[in-house]
Order: C-alpha cells, then sequence, then structure tokens
C-alpha cells in the first residue's frame, strides 16, 4: 500500500485560535483559509463543535443558520465581530470559512457517434473483460458528487435512480449549440427544464458516463454498465461551496450508497469535508477522488483535498498509453492511476465528447469499484482489491502510487 503524509490532516481536537483582536486583522482557519476581513459585516463559516455547549453558543450568535449536519457540525451566517470569540471557545472545535472547490477537468468539444463504442479507458482498467463474463455492476450504487446528471441522456436515463441537489441551480445555462449556432438553454424556476439535480455544467455528465453508461448499443459503455446512478449535485457553473460538498457526501451517506465519486478539488484542506468523509467511511461508503491538475506554471507535487484524506482513494491520471499525464498532480497519497487524457463521455444535451483531467480518471476507479461492489465485496475489501491487483506501470510510486487499476485481477485476486 502506498504510505500517507498524514502531517497534513487536522485532528478533531484542533481548535482554531485567533492571532490578535479582529480589529484591523484578518482571522484565519484551518490551513490558513482566511475566514473573515474586518471590513466585512458578515461572514459564512463551517463550525465544528465539541460540546452541545458550542453548538448553543454558535446558534446563539448565528444570523442565519445555513445548513446543519450529523456529524456536529453546521453552516452559519455570523457577525464578522463575533468570529473570533466562538473561534477560541474550548468547545468549539473548529471555525473556517465556507471555501470553494475547482472542478478538475478540461473539456473539448461534444458530438453524437453513430455507433456505440467501448472507450479505451474503460478497456485498460479491465472492465470489458468482466462485461463479457456478466460482471456488470448491477446491484451496486454510485454517487456522482458533481455537477449534477443530464436526466434524459440515452446513456445514462436506465440507471438512474434519482438524485439531490445541494447547490443552486443558475437561472439560465447555454448548454449546447445546434449545428445552426441556436443556443439551447436550461432556465430555473417554477418551469425549469428536468429535476433540481439537472446538470447545466456538462462535468458531472461527463464523470457518470465514464463510471457507469448504459450498455445499450449506442453512444459509449461505462465500467459498470449495469450500476445505479445517483446524482449528487453540490456545483454549478458559479463554482463549489464546502458545505454543499460535505453536504452531499453526508447525504450518499444516509442514502446507504455503495461508492461516491469526488472529480473536485482546492490546495486549501476543509475540515467540514474532512468531517464528512470520516461520517461516511465509517458507514460503508467507498470515497474516490481525483488527484487534481496542475496549474499553469506550476510543478506537479502536492495533490488536492479531499484526495488527500485518509479514508479517500486518490487517483492520478495516466495517458491512453500508460504515460503520466503531464496535467496530473502527484504525491505519497496517490494510491492508483487511471487514464484521464481525451476521453471520450457523455455530455448534456444527448451529446458526447472528449474531456481531459484528474476528473476523468476517478470515475474509472469509482467504476471499478463498483464491478466490486455489485459482487458484495465491502468498500475496505473493495479498495484493497484494488490496490493490491494494480498493474505496475514503471512510474515512480509518488506518481502512480500502486499502479494502474485492473478490476479483472482485483476480481480473481486470492
Amino acid at each position: 500500500m502506498t504510505s500517507r503524509d498524514t502531517s497534513t490532516r487536522f485532528g478533531r481536537r484542533n481548535f482554531l485560535k485567533t492571532v490578535g483582536a479582529l480589529g484591523g486583522a484578518t482571522a484565519l482557519g484551518v490551513g490558513g483559509r482566511a475566514l473573515v476581513d474586518a471590513r466585512d459585516e458578515f461572514v459564512e463559516v463551517n463550525v465544528g463543535y465539541a460540546e452541545e455547549s458550542g453548538l448553543d453558543a454558535a446558534l446563539s450568535a448565528a444570523d442565519d443558520v445555513v445548513r446543519e449536519f450529523d456529524f456536529d457540525a453546521l453552516t452559519l451566517r455570523l457577525p464578522a465581530d463575533v468570529v473570533g470569540w466562538l473561534a477560541s471557545r474550548s468547545d468549539v472545535r473548529y471555525v473556517e470559512g465556507n471555501g470553494q472547490l475547482r472542478l478538475l477537468d478540461d473539456e473539448s468539444g461534444e458530438d453524437r457517434p453513430a455507433e456505440q463504442t467501448l472507450p479505451g479507458g474503460v478497456e485498460r482498467v479491465g472492465a470489458g473483460r468482466l462485461h463479457e463474463s456478466g460482471v456488470t455492476g448491477r446491484g451496486a450504487s454510485v454517487a456522482i458528487v458533481d455537477t449534477g446528471i443530464a436526466s434524459g441522456h440515452p446513456d445514462l436515463e436506465s440507471n438512474l435512480g434519482g438524485g439531490k441537489a445541494f447547490a443552486e441551480r443558475e437561472e439560465e445555462v447555454v448548454v449546447d449549440e445546434d449545428e445552426d449556432g441556436t443556443s439551447i438553454t436550461i432556465r430555473d424556476g417554477e418551469d425549469a427544464t428536468g429535476p433540481a439535480w439537472q446538470d447545466t455544467h456538462g462535468h458531472g455528465t461527463h464523470c457518470a458516463g465514464i463510471a457507469a453508461a448504459a450498455d445499450n448499443g449506442r453512444g459509449v459503455v461505462g465500467v459498470a454498465p449495469e450500476a445505479t446512478l445517483s446524482a449528487v449535485k453540490i456545483g454549478t457553473a458559479d463554482g463549489i461551496d464546502a458545505a454543499d460538498v460535505a453536504a452531499g457526501i453526508e447525504f450518499v451517506a444516509d442514502e446507504g450508497m455503495d461508492v461516491a465519486n469526488l472529480s473536485i478539488g482546492e490546495e486549501t484542506p476543509s475540515q467540514v469535508i474532512a468531517d464528512a468523509c470520516t461520517y461516511a467511511h465509517e458507514r460503508g461508503v467507498l470515497l474516490v477522488a481525483a488527484a487534481g491538475n496542475a496549474d499553469e506554471g506550476d510543478d506537479n507535487s502536492g495533490i488536492r483535498y479531499p484526495a488527500v484524506f485518509e479514508e479517500v482513494v486518490a487517483v492520478a491520471a495516466t495517458t491512453g498509453t500508460g504515460d503520466m499525464a503531464e496535467f496530473s498532480l502527484t504525491g505519497p497519497e496517490v494510491e492508483v492511476v487511471a487514464p484521464g487524457e481525451d476521453v471520450y463521455s457523455t455530455a448534456p444535451n444527448e451529446a458526447y465528447g472528449e474531456s481531459s483531467g484528474t476528473s476523468m480518471a476517478s470515475p474509472h476507479v469509482t467504476g471499478a469499484a463498483a464491478l466490486l461492489l455489485g459482487e458484495g465485496y465491502s468498500n475496505e475489501e473493495a479498495r484493497r482489491r484494488l490496490r493490491e491487483s494494480a498493474r505496475d506501470l514503471g512510474l515512480d510510486e509518488s506518481e502512480q502510487g500502486n499502479g494502474l487499476v485492473d478490476v479483472a485481477a482485483a476480481l480473481d485476486l486470492d
């Protein structure tokens, strides 16, 4: 197993301490995330409490309660001048700004294929061989914690079991253009097209197709083509709030889903997301996350959160030929790799397209996990099998972790 550097983890009893009076200063949260500037009147924060008295104090200070969690945390709108007081209490575990995460891909066009294709990535992770023997993920539930899923897509609708939205939909989003240039839009409000978890961005739909597009004679085939998909919408084109991510992960656990894909990331850790990951892991959910993409001009070291967290399988990306993708972040926390360059999958408006990123590598592993979970393995056993059966690509361990996922070998592992 690839060793994990836990020095960046923050314990459940670590308290945020203010670094002086707030007058003219900026309070910092976990990992150095800015909480509030003295010029702000109100700030939205995530608060974790150690005792009921901490909860009572937080609620008494709040201007508004945005969200409450089952793991001793909540999201509040607080007056700026009480943040330092609340953060310094011994019955409060942490106070952190409700920061934003990013999607980890780069899209490159859409089309509508005439015939069904088995994408190269599905073959490379060994799923094609299992499909031929009847191992298709039937009985496994896959949560795509992302921008939603296109509800009417012909390659996804038969596998869609529903979903839930934690992020608000945009008022109007252009999702495609006809050949004549006519824009196709999805509008919100009472006459909104589709459910609240409808994907108006495309990222979640693309990830869903990689993990579990149906084998129905058209479009593409996913890694686990008979798994049940759930759209857990935690972001839009406007961004992704940490509290929405935590709420989505909590929902996955409470609904008893088997595996969750998290193709999102940020450099700064969020304790509320860490708490949610622990909560889900303890309830049997296998969490899989993208390692992250390097920004232009940066080196490739240091993967993103939540992939860093111990409860999460961190997935880096390779090319179609097994080389390390030049955009993929690396580090000692990487557990396995999967294809992430020019991956062909589903897109909104019944379309298909290519995207690149560790966002695309992660759902290959999520789908592979679904194949094992559908055969009755637990989250920990599925994770162990994927890790121990991975193929060595001859890359550095910080790049490939244990190697390229080979789910056929994982199923045959003694």
